[in-house]
């Protein structure tokens, strides 16, 4: 039985490597879903924000890419809030998206589903004495 398992094993390996199998195209299809990150470090001191660093300020994505954006470890907030300025919003989620703290905490977009264009939009934090506002951009498209 277990040699059996073995080779059933071997040859669905095989056959995902196999040009024009559906393992491959399945692979190749999610390898494409494409990230672009953008990384939020925001610090307090006390109830005030001290330092605010958004990588990159203007992101960029287009086709079958989605955003990420991601709470660095560095950051001593318990969440970040992302929401449009307006109610333009290029992608599949529903706004507003929150990352919370955590060490490699991340929230996605969903698919691209606006127009090409730049969007504005909002990232709030909050360090005890009421929100933050942050504004960065994303540009969709290209």
């Amino acid at each position: 039985m277990r040699r059996f398992l073995l080779c059933l094993f071997l040859a669905v390996v095989l056959a995902g490597l196999a040009p024009g199998s559906g393992l491959t195209s399945a692979a190749s299809a999610l390898h494409a879903q494409e990230f672009r990150q953008v990384n939020i470090r925001v610090t307090c001191d006390g109830d005030e924000v001290d330092e605010v660093n958004i990588r990159p300020w203007v992101q960029r994505a287009s086709g079958t890419q989605q955003l990420r954006w991601r709470l660095l470890p560095a950051s001593n907030i318990a969440s970040a809030t992302i929401q449009p300025k307006t109610a333009r919003w290029p992608f599949a989620s529903t706004p507003p998206l929150t990352v919370s703290s955590g060490g490699n905490a991340t929230v996605d977009s969903g698919p691209i589903t606006g127009d090409d264009g730049q969007y504005l939009y909002d990232i709030i934090v909050d360090c005890g004495s009421g929100p933050t506002i942050i504004d960065p951009r994303m540009d969709i498209g290209g």
